[in-house]
């Protein structure tokens, strides 16, 4: 809205400096505004050159029009590329788009200028609640150790005291100064205790990839949170089922962290809560990165695990998976161990994409008349497809006499 009020903005000088004040009479132009601002008063009719380029206000608009078409530019090949240097630059424009607004009415040529009184409150609350306690209110702290597969690296942080009450579902801001020392990125919280928080990051773009490729004991880093996030709501539904697309899995880790650990602590308790767990990707050294939380809630009661494994590995003959699935199935048997995600878990992995219809269908037919939360976190293109199979799911359960409702909840990286 900012961009499209601006160009409104920009459109309309031009109709006034390209067409009505050159084809205004003397008489005309001298009963104007325009005529008796400072830049004008006492002179001739001026031409576009000169309010355009020859008065501060005329530069400082021009500036802010070549900002605001670069800044959209840099953003969009930023998303095509993932090179933070794109998004370094479209983010600079912005900043001196912002920055010049304030300065562009200080002439006052219609009215008073507006700027400060209506952008300078909500910027200096911005500075004041979101940036200044980072710096201020942050310090900075040695990884405590790290763990890192090809694409992924899993840092271990010691908390704060900020992160006591920290809910589980929420994520955390991090800054490491050594790659970065301006630029904050979102994660979400894998699991937390009383002396580290963990994150999971996926290499995806300039800034990740240059953590990955130089991470280091005792890196230091700064964290900031933790803040909430759709999977804090978890908790507050006796039936849910969480949904991940390859890293996506992560906001729901410190969830099942938490059941895991409550298990343990009152081994006696009945779960009120039922959790399905399903996490589908086409990269199988993945599953390992969570192989103990796994584990550890895959076999406790009120806890349903599925793994899904997509890509390349499932576009085999019919022949060989058909033996791939025999022999998954006669090692599970005897040993309890998934030959495809090396864990023991209860089910053996999904071969080929998960059909969410049949399974969310299942889910509903095991709990009739209730409500249950569909948590999800990948891409784009997912979601929608789940949130389409929820309004199915939903009018044949209607159908059927036994209505259930699923309020979704999407989460994107």
């Amino acid at each position: 809205m900012y961009y499209l009020g601006g160009y409104v903005h920009v459109i309309a000088h031009l109709v006034n400096v390209l067409i009505r004040v050159p084809m205004a009479c003397e008489t005309t132009w001298s009963d104007s505004m325009l005529a008796n601002v400072t830049d004008f008063a006492h002179g001739p009719k001026p031409d576009a050159v000169r309010v355009l380029f020859q008065t501060a206000t005329g530069l400082t608009g021009v500036a802010m029009l070549v900002c605001s078409l670069v800044a959209p530019y840099c953003k969009f090949q930023y998303r095509q590329s993932k090179a933070v240097y794109w998004n370094k630059w479209g983010h600079i424009c912005d900043g001196v788009m912002f920055g010049i607004t304030f300065a562009h009415g200080m002439q006052h040529w219609l009215e008073q200028a507006q700027a400060f009184p209506i952008m300078g409150p909500p910027l200096a609350i911005y500075l004041v609640v979101e940036v200044a306690p980072r710096y201020f209110c942050t310090r900075r702290n040695a990884v405590t150790h790290f763990t890192k597969t090809q694409d992924t690296v899993t840092l271990h942080i010691p908390t704060t005291q900020r992160f006591a009450n920290a809910l589980p579902g929420t994520f955390l801001r991090l800054q490491v100064p050594v790659v970065s020392p301006f630029e904050w990125h979102p994660f979400s919280i894998t699991s937390h205790n009383d002396t580290e928080v963990t994150v999971q990051i996926q290499v995806s773009g300039d800034w990740t990839s240059r953590l990955h490729d130089i991470v280091y004991p005792h890196l230091m880093v700064r964290i900031d949170g933790p803040i909430p996030a759709p999977a804090i709501e978890v908790s507050q539904y006796k039936v849910a089922v969480l949904i991940g697309a390859g890293i996506g899995i992560t906001p729901y880790m410190s969830t099942l962290h938490q059941r895991a650990t409550s298990a343990v602590a009152t081994p006696d308790c009945t779960p009120q809560q039922q959790l399905y767990v399903h996490w589908q990707t086409n990269r199988q050294a993945l599953f390992g990165t969570h192989g103990d939380v796994l584990e550890r809630v895959a076999w406790l009661d009120g806890v349903d695990v599925q793994l899904h494994l997509t890509g390349d590995c499932t576009k085999a003959t019919p022949d060989d998976l058909n033996v791939l699935k025999t022999a998954q199935t006669l090692i599970h048997d005897q040993e309890a161990v998934d030959i495809i995600s090396g864990l023991r878990l209860p089910k053996t992995t999904d071969l080929g994409r998960p059909d969410f219809h049949a399974i969310l269908q299942q889910v509903a037919a095991k709990h009739p008349n209730d409500t249950i939360g569909v948590f999800f976190c990948g891409p784009p293109a997912l979601q929608t497809l789940i949130r389409q199979v929820l309004w199915q799911v939903e009018r044949e359960s209607q159908q059927e006499g036994h209505p259930v409702v699923m309020p979704f909840h999407p989460e994107v990286f």
